[in-house]
């Protein structure tokens, strides 16, 4: 009686470790194919419209702070730009921004 318990409990163990693997491979498969759709969509025209209309509004943004007397580093540093971004946002007027 005893070795069938024990044949059985090793059975149970055997079960659950497999339907616990099955259930990890399943979450990484979805997991990847969740990305894949993901990057897919963030590749379409709308999305791109979206990261264009962002960038303009950052650097509408940093010509304002420039105009209210920031330096040109504390806006490379809060915008996230370049130097050279700073700069040509600074040497170009608000009006042909547009």
């Amino acid at each position: 009686m005893i070795n069938f318990v024990e044949e059985l409990f090793n059975a149970e163990v055997k079960n659950m470790t497999d339907l616990k693997a099955e259930h990890e491979i399943g979450f990484s498969e979805g997991r990847a194919e969740g990305r894949a759709q993901g990057f897919a969509e963030g590749k379409t025209e709308g999305a791109a419209e979206e990261r264009k209309k962002a960038n303009e509004e950052r650097l509408e943004m940093a010509r304002a702070s420039l105009a209210e007397g920031d330096s040109i580093e504390k806006v490379t540093r809060i915008f996230k730009l370049s130097e050279s971004e700073v700069l040509a946002v600074q040497a170009k007027p608000a009006a042909q921004s547009k």
